[in-house]
């Protein structure tokens, strides 16, 4: 009796340039609903460690199931479960393709706009009793801060690859055997000169 929820559409998550899936779903939940730290990512029924290894463009829904008692003073800290259920793609196949890009203002920077760019393409197939789908997403980041006492070469930017595939057997109408596999390498880069400590010139940081 205690139960709500809060159910966000994949579509809406789309609509705008949002680097990873915690972030997107921040816009929603966090805050007034409930906080990061409290958070249980289930996807597609398998507890997961890490969200963003899904881009949005991957989700069809996401459902926050809380218990209302949890906003109450006397039952805080109680932990909450985000349910997210990716794209299974409908009709006998399709393909997906999108591209977005915009300007970052990253003042203390040459030059200061710097350029935020993702690509989606996805693509699936469904037979009688199996499915297959695959998709891949490329994002370049860029951090809009900077670095105290020292003049910028690039800013820091993160370079996500979201590699994501999934195949599912129907053997009779009661069970389903589903198959999901992820690969993220996740790079992430800076470079800057000294502008206090001349013997600094030139610093750069991979990992």
């Amino acid at each position: 009796e205690f139960t709500q929820q809060v159910l966000i559409k994949g579509s809406d998550l789309e609509k705008m340039p949002f680097t990873n899936l915690s972030d997107a779903i921040s816009v929603w939940l966090y805050g007034a609903y409930t906080e990061p730290a409290g958070v249980i990512y289930i996807v597609d029924g398998n507890t997961v460690s890490d969200v963003n290894a899904y881009s949005v463009f991957d989700i069809e829904e996401v459902v926050l199931v809380e218990n209302a008692a949890a906003l109450a003073t006397t039952a805080s800290g109680q932990q909450e479960v985000v349910i997210i259920r990716t794209k299974r793609g409908k009709g006998k196949s399709g393909i997906t393709a999108v591209a977005q890009g915009g300007p970052v203002n990253v003042s203390g920077y040459q030059p200061t706009a710097r350029w935020y760019q993702n690509f989606y393409v996805g693509a699936y197939r469904n037979w009688d009793k199996f499915s297959l789908g695959i998709s891949a997403n490329y994002t370049r980041d860029v951090f809009p801060d900077t670095i105290g006492g020292h003049e910028s070469v690039t800013p820091q930017e993160v370079e996500h690859w979201r590699l994501n595939g999934y195949f599912d057997w129907r053997p009779d109408k009661r069970n389903l055997v589903e198959v999901t596999m992820s690969y993220v390498p996740q790079p992430y880069k800076e470079a800057w000169d000294s502008a206090n400590l001349p013997a600094d010139n030139q610093v750069n940081y991979t990992g």
